[in-house]
């Protein structure tokens, strides 16, 4: 039985990512597990249910919110993501915390923007960034195309809630 921490990158371009507690190695990944009606529940249900044969030691959920100009529909759609990925950790018994990417992100030597960039285009380069940041951590991560970007965020979050306890639930 494998000791993990596990980082979730919520939404439908999401991840999810397992470490080993011990080593910190890459233990697997997971894209967000999707159907024609968005997020595979009986997918995603399977996917914690495999975690059951392991000792989870702690999860992080990337806490995010909508973002501005995205609209009602994506904002209710991506809440209801992250309430499904809940469910799945309260059913499945695994702890887990909240983190904004604000936190995690500032321990992990953030980028300086040139001020003359646009809103997307700092986006874009942030991903680079991070995806960059995990591929130097764990060189066999598959994050080659854009939607695998969210794998790196997940593993860089199972890695700051690894390395930081004080972020746990009491």
């Amino acid at each position: 039985m494998s000791r993990l921490v596990i980082g979730v990158d919520p939404g439908i371009s999401g991840a999810i990512v397992s470490l080993n507690f011990d080593t910190g190695g890459l233990f697997d990944t997971h894209l967000m597990p999707r159907d024609e009606a968005g997020l595979d529940r009986d997918a995603l249900i399977g996917l914690f249910a495999d975690y059951e044969r392991h000792d989870i030691v702690m999860a992080g959920i990337e806490r995010v919110h909508g973002r501005p100009g995205n609209g009602v529909k994506a904002a209710f759609r991506f809440g209801r993501y992250t309430e499904m990925l809940i469910m799945c950790m309260h059913f499945y018994g695994i702890k887990y915390t909240e983190i904004t990417p604000k936190v995690w992100q500032e321990r992990l030597d953030p980028p300086a923007f040139d001020g003359s960039l646009t809103q997307r285009e700092r986006s874009k380069q942030l991903k680079q960034h991070w995806t960059s940041k995990a591929l130097e951590k764990w060189p066999s991560l598959d994050v080659h195309r854009v939607k695998d970007q969210g794998k790196a965020d997940a593993a860089l979050l199972a890695a700051f809630i690894r390395e930081n306890s004080d972020y746990w639930p009491q």
